[in-house]
């Protein structure tokens, strides 16, 4: 179950710099790592056609067996897309790998996030987006760990 409360916590950097994150359940994720942000910002730059990285420690509460991750970015309040397909497995990309034990700490690093903005999107409407990572259990759909940050593309 989702709360509705959500935890500041900081997403750290390559270089060690962290800006504000919100995690969107129950304070199970401890750090987020993003390659190619821009030092001491406090929104995340990706560019567009490139590929970045990002990574999360996360606590589950819970045993899980399988798990898939969802990226999407919700622009303007109004546009959802998802990033860069929905359900991708990651039990590969999780260490210690799966299943999953409720209360130990767990480090899920995906090095090939390619940023690709459809053609049709107007790109100014990517100025400011809020970017949303879940880890959720790949049959019941139950939360693993997610977390939000402000973000935008650069073209």
């Amino acid at each position: 179950m989702v709360s509705n409360q959500t935890v500041a916590n900081f997403i750290h950097f390559d270089t060690h710099e962290s800006v504000v994150f919100e995690d969107c359940h129950n304070g199970e994720v401890k750090s987020v790592s993003v390659s190619g942000c821009q030092h001491g910002s406090k929104i995340c730059t990706f560019n567009n056609g490139r590929r970045h990285s990002i990574g999360m420690n996360f606590i589950p509460e819970d045993n899980f067996r399988d798990i898939v991750a969802n990226a999407q970015a919700n622009l303007l309040g109004i546009l959802t897309l998802h990033l860069p397909k929905k359900d991708v497995p990651v039990c590969d990309l999780v260490l210690p790998n799966c299943p999953l034990e409720a209360g130990k700490e767990y480090r899920f690093e995906n090095p090939k996030l390619d940023v690709q903005v459809p053609w049709w999107v107007p790109h100014r409407i990517f100025k400011r987006m809020k970017l949303t990572a879940v880890l959720e259990d790949k049959y019941t759909k139950k939360t693993v760990a997610c977390m939000r940050m402000l973000a935008t593309v650069q073209f």
